[in-house]
C-alpha cells in the first residue's frame, strides 16, 4: 500500500491525467447511455403516436362508410315509399318504362304478325332504361348486355357491354353519345349511353333498331 501511495506522490502529473481521463470516460459512457435511452424513448412515442393517429383515422374512415351505407339505405327506403305513389317523379319514371317496355312488346308482336307495312318509322323497336353503377341491363328483346362499374367526376363512365354474336367489349371513359351497332335475325340495332350523371352515379341506355 505504501508503493502504491508513493507512486501517486512520485507521478502526480500522471495521477492527475489518469484520473481525468477515467473521469471523462464515465461521464462520456453516462451521457451516451442517457442519450441513446432518450432517442429511445423518443422513437417508441413517435410510433405509438402514429399509430394512434392511424387508428384514429381508420376509425374515420369506418364511421363514414357506415354513414354512406345508412344513407344509401334510407335513400332506397324514400324512393320506395314515392314510387307507391302515383303523382310522385319516381312512380311516373316507372310508369314510363312500363310503358316504352309495353310499347316494345307490342312493335314485336305486330312484326311477327307481318304488321310490318303498318307500323310508321317512329315505331321501330326501341327501348331504354335508367341504371346505376354497379348495375346493369339486358334489352329485352335482342339480349344485348350493358354493366357499369364506375361513374367518373368527369361525365365518363367505365364498364362492359355483351352484344349478341360478339365478344365482350370493356370501355373506359365512354360518355354520352357513345353507341355499339350489332346484328340480330338479319336486323341491325344500336346500343347508345344516352346521359352519364355523376351527381347519382347513373346512366340512360337506349336499344334501337336501325332503318335500312
Amino acid at each position: 500500500m505504501a508503493v502504491v501511495t508513493n507512486w501517486f506522490e512520485n507521478n502526480q502529473t500522471k495521477s492527475v491525467l489518469m484520473y481525468t481521463l477515467l473521469v471523462a470516460a464515465t461521464a462520456w459512457g453516462v451521457s451516451r447511455f442517457i442519450l441513446d435511452e432518450k432517442r429511445i424513448n423518443l422513437c417508441e412515442a413517435e410510433t405509438k403516436s402514429a399509430v394512434t393517429i392511424s387508428e384514429t383515422h381508420k376509425a374515420k374512415v369506418s364511421a363514414l362508410e357506415g354513414d354512406v351505407s345508412a344513407l344509401k339505405a334510407q335513400n332506397d327506403r324514400y324512393l320506395s315509399w314515392l314510387s307507391k305513389e302515383p303523382k310522385t317523379f319516381p312512380a311516373l319514371e316507372t310508369r314510363i318504362q312500363q310503358l316504352e317496355k309495353d310499347l316494345a312488346d307490342a312493335n314485336l308482336r305486330a312484326r311477327e304478325a307481318g304488321g310490318e307495312s303498318s307500323l310508321r318509322e317512329e315505331d321501330v323497336y326501341s327501348y331504354s332504361m335508367d341504371l346505376s353503377k354497379g348495375e346493369s341491363i339486358e334489352d329485352p328483346k335482342t339480349g344485348a348486355l350493358l354493366g357499369i362499374y364506375e361513374v367518373r367526376s368527369d361525365y365518363k363512365a367505365t364498364g362492359a357491354v355483351n352484344l349478341p354474336g360478339q365478344q365482350r367489349i370493356k370501355f373506359e371513359g365512354a360518355g354520352a353519345g357513345d353507341n355499339w351497332e350489332f346484328e340480330v335475325s338479319g336486323k341491325r340495332y344500336r346500343m347508345k349511353l344516352d346521359s352519364v350523371n355523376w351527381i347519382n352515379n347513373s346512366v340512360k341506355v337506349s336499344v334501337k333498331e336501325m332503318q335500312r
